[in-house]
């Protein structure tokens, strides 16, 4: 998964012991995004670990559908915007054109 090697990268590059949670990893590439995305950041990466290893395992139970997608919006956003960052897009610049990305709204149910 892209999100969880950029973590295991950043904290190499930070001369760190990268660890083995998915949610280490995922905090480190949201801690680099430094700016609101309309997310949790501090509980984002635990939701998303929860929802990656239901999937991944089938003893766990099931996730609503509607928050899987939206747990996956997420890191679509989060990985957008890190990569963003990366290019040099500043922080001020990312939140003011939040609005204009249809990603940044959660999705609803009917």
């Amino acid at each position: 998964m892209t999100l969880e090697h950029l973590g295991y990268g950043i904290a190499n590059d930070r001369k760190e012991r990268p660890g083995r949670r998915l949610s280490t990893h995922l905090r480190r590439v949201a801690e680099q995004t430094g700016c609101d995305m309309g997310i949790d950041l501090d509980a984002w990466p635990d939701r998303f670990a929860d929802a990656y290893n239901t999937v991944k395992h089938p003893d766990r139970p099931d996730w609503d559908t509607l928050d899987l997608h939206n747990v996956l919006r997420e890191a679509r956003l989060l990985f957008r915007t890190w990569i963003a960052r990366q290019l040099g897009a500043s922080i001020t610049e990312l939140e003011r054109n939040r609005g204009l990305v249809p990603m940044s709204r959660p999705y609803e149910r009917w």
